[in-house]
């Protein structure tokens, strides 16, 4: 059984490389996963599913990582 700020944690080491993620960001994330699957945030999570409230918290992150940066990016011919 993990609790929220076990996996918040987790998820947290996961994107320490990002610029400006923070624990908050991590925090949210998590919350929202519990929330998606069927959990109150205040519940530790069976050990079975630990997996896939992060790896749904590490996809909605990384999406929103990416769409942030995604004006970024330009291609034109020739390049």
């Amino acid at each position: 059984m993990a609790t929220k700020a076990e996996l918040v944690e987790r998820l947290y080491r996961r994107f320490k490389g990002v610029p400006n993620f923070s624990i908050e960001d991590a925090e949210e994330l998590v919350e929202e996963s519990l929330k998606v699957h069927g959990y109150e945030p205040s519940a530790d999570v069976p050990a079975d599913k630990e997996s896939l409230v992060l790896l749904y918290a590490q996809k909605e992150g990384a999406w929103n990582i990416a769409f942030s940066v995604a004006h970024y990016f330009r291609f034109s011919d020739g390049e």
